[in-house]
């Protein structure tokens, strides 16, 4: 492919800029005033008007207001079944559109519409994707789409005749390939020597770039994913590369209002989402493209919900919606830019998320990480993906960083690439370095990631998935099985089972792929810093088994307890049981994974820390580990004789503290098909003293899991947030 080049596609090697301001909060308000406008402002017709004048016929758009409304909301899970988006759906059949920009609109509205209505609205995709292909000869587009080719264009109708054909690309509709070498041959014509692209000729502007790109990649998915089969090092096209240099370049002056050319925010925005997600860049310039847009929308949006720009409310209001909503679905893997071959296969997650979101009717996207960006950034996903035929190259701050994205709840999946040694032996080398506590182990055949009860049924043989475990969750999964090939290569007819694979890993690691959480947002909390009222210290013990499987729940903890209650947490430890008549805290926490048996010394000193010391130990297995909670039940009965563990009565003080009274808990799924419709917290106790206060507290559900705040397809216990509340309603009784 003369067109390759050696590049790489990722510019983020700064740290990022912080946009305080972004609130997933108000994204989510802002999406529905966004609604609640278009919907108010639907005609009775079912249209949102017509754009334009007939005695400017060139500018006059019959369609393109009610087609962008309703690709828009029907993007926002408004259903097509809709009364109202019904009513547009039947007005939009019965017009006749000969305009680009409204038959590239339409078609998405179609597209959209054909997801839950079984392809009803197929014949009329397939019918204005004709019309496009018929109206263009080289690939590029002016405002006429009559079918019969025009010999002037502009970039702006170019990328929405394209927008219109990938649509029905997506839905199935026949789109004859040799289109796309046409459209990539108009766009690397029409490129300015500083990388960006023009409205026709001139100054290159933000929206004409960023759909020069995004078009560019719609050309590369469809022309040249043989070209990336082999390990040749990290691949990149040189047009592609110049247009996101530029975009990089421009950015911080493009959100300020400049190089917009013709165009205004809110198409510029919906321009650069698709560049976005096409690309898998999360950074531009020092910003988070998607905080930095939905930051200013949010703060640009009108007290009655719309947006406005150059078109009108009711076009810039759906621009505007799709950038928050399409930007904002889940991510379920960043892509690790590592110092190694890191993008032999630049499509290959572009490939499978694209089928999961097929499969599953729920858009799912991916992105790429820079190890340079603190480890705070790559909680958009759950799965940190890394991949290579060549030797590893990580520093030992970068190493560590992996380790601490791993221990607040993500997960690392691995693949060698082209059979490739020396990445097989880095990566082994760097897990045994980052989890020396734990082995790289084959996983089963029958293991359950291979079953259906994850989603699919899949050959383990073929798959050869190894696995590192904390005996809670997967810590690390790695494959020496090339699986991005067939992702790359788009090999769904031949190789299904390796799309389904990577839909069992998202839902193995995160219990669902669709129920993510959006792009933008982290369950890991920011410190609470100063501002406390109280201060209750808290010690971790240990024992002769698994005792930490989760090192950093504690600190998620301490800092959400910071922030919402005001009290500073002072956690000690790990230390020795036998140590703790030593220590100054009144509340001694102990979890673990796997059967334990502890000394006679070690129960004298947990029963002498309740009895006589006055304090309270709280017990849980991690991940609701059974064999724990055999050993710690048998171990209570020993150490207390006759008073039994006993269900704590809902009345009970701890979960009647005012202002964080506790009602009913959150389980996990698996929790719940044990436990049926019980939604009371499960928690048992040994009472103590003459006021029968509450000394020891056991849980057999998890709680450690829950409190570093990760979803979770195999933990047996509280949901995120209860265990939360639970701890929190310990502390503070303690520390009365």
């Amino acid at each position: 492919m003369r067109r390759l080049i050696v590049a790489a596609v990722c510019f983020m090697l700064v740290p990022p800029v912080a946009w305080a301001q972004f609130s997933d909060q108000a994204v989510e308000k802002a999406i529905e005033k966004g609604v609640a406008f278009l919907l108010k402002a639907q005609q009775k017709d079912g249209s949102w008007g017509i754009f334009g004048d007939k005695k400017q016929p060139i500018h006059y758009q019959v369609t393109g207001p009610t087609a962008l409304a309703s690709y828009a909301l029907m993007e926002t899970d408004v259903s097509p079944q809709n009364p109202k988006i019904a009513s547009a759906l039947k007005w939009l059949e019965a017009q006749k559109e000969d305009k680009t920009y409204s038959l590239g609109l339409r078609a998405n509205a179609w597209l959209a519409a054909n997801r839950t209505t079984r392809s009803a609205y197929y014949k009329h995709l397939e019918k204005d994707v004709l019309q496009l292909y018929r109206s263009t000869r080289n690939g590029s587009y002016h405002y006429p789409a009559t079918g019969t080719p025009v010999n002037t264009f502009c970039n702006s109708n170019s990328q929405y005749g394209v927008l219109g054909l990938w649509a029905g690309v997506q839905g199935n509709a026949e789109v004859p390939s040799e289109i796309w070498k046409r459209v990539m041959g108009h766009w690397e014509r029409t490129q300015n020597r500083d990388g960006g692209w023009p409205y026709n000729n001139g100054e290159s502007t933000a929206a004409m770039t960023a759909g020069g790109v995004a078009t560019l990649y719609v050309c590369l998915d469809s022309l040249f994913n043989a070209a990336f089969l082999e390990c040749k090092g990290n691949l990149g096209y040189k047009p592609i590369k110049a247009g996101l240099e530029w975009l990089d370049k421009n950015f911080t002056a493009t959100m300020k209002g400049q190089k917009l050319g013709h165009s205004d925010m809110p198409y510029y925005l919906y321009a650069l989402e698709r560049t976005g997600l096409a690309s898998g860049m999360k950074y531009f310039g020092k910003s988070d493209w998607y905080k930095a847009g939905a930051t200013w929308l949010v703060k640009q949006q009108a007290g009655d919900g719309s947006w406005n720009g150059k078109w009108g409310k009711t076009v810039a209001t759906g621009y505007a919606l799709l950038f928050l909503i399409r930007g904002r679905n889940p991510v379920v893997f960043n892509k690790l830019e590592h110092g190694g071959d890191w993008n032999n296969r630049p499509r290959d997650l572009a490939s499978a998320t694209l089928w999961m979101s097929h499969t599953f009717e729920r858009a799912i996207n991916w992105q790429i990480i820079n190890p340079a960006v603190p480890v705070s950034e790559w909680h958009d996903a759950p799965i940190l993906y890394i991949a290579g035929s060549r030797k590893l190259e990580l520093n030992e701050e970068q190493e560590k960083k992996l380790r601490t994205y791993v221990e607040q709840g993500g997960t690392i999946v691995s693949c060698s690439e082209c059979g490739g040694l020396p990445f097989r032996k880095a990566i082994t080398a760097l897990y045994a370095k980052l989890f020396p506590e734990y082995k790289l182990e084959a996983i089963p055949n029958n293991h359950i990631l291979y079953t259906n009860k994850v989603y699919f049924d899949l050959p383990g043989d073929r798959l050869k998935f190894q696995i590192i475990t904390n005996g809670v969750r997967p810590l690390v999964i790695h494959t020496d099985v090339d699986l991005p090939l067939a992702w790359q290569g788009r090999r769904v007819a031949t190789q299904k089972y390796v799309f389904e694979a990577a839909a069992n890993l998202v839902r193995y690691v995160s219990d669902s792929v669709s129920e993510l959480r959006p792009r933008g947002t982290s369950h890991w909390p920011e410190n609470a810093g100063s501002g406390h009222t109280r201060t209750v210290k808290l010690v971790r013990l240990k024992h002769g088994g698994q005792f930490d499987p989760e090192p950093l729940a504690y600190e998620r903890f301490a800092r959400l307890l910071g922030q919402r209650t005001k009290t500073k947490l002072e956690v000690e430890g790990p230390i020795e049981i036998e140590e703790l008549a030593k220590s100054q805290a009144k509340l001694a926490v102990m979890t673990g994974v796997g059967s334990v048996k502890l000394t006679q010394a070690q129960k004298d000193a947990l029963k002498a820390f309740v009895e006589k010391k006055g304090g309270t130990l709280l017990i849980d297995a991690a991940g609701g580990d059974r064999d724990f909670a055999t050993a710690m039940e048998n171990a209570i009965v020993d150490m207390f004789g006759l008073r039994r563990l006993r269900p704590l009565a809902l009345g009970a003080p701890l979960y009647k503290l005012t202002g964080n009274e506790i009602a009913e808990a959150e389980y996990r799924r698996s929790t719940k098909v044990r436990l049926g419709r019980s939604k009371a917290p499960n928690l048992k106790a040994i009472l103590v003293g003459a006021d029968d206060r509450a000394g020891v507290l056991f849980s057999a559900e998890d709680i450690t899991a829950g409190l570093v705040g990760y979803p979770s397809f195999s933990v047996d216990g509280y949901a995120p947030e209860s265990a939360y509340q639970l701890l929190r309603n310990i502390v503070l009784s303690v520390g009365k």
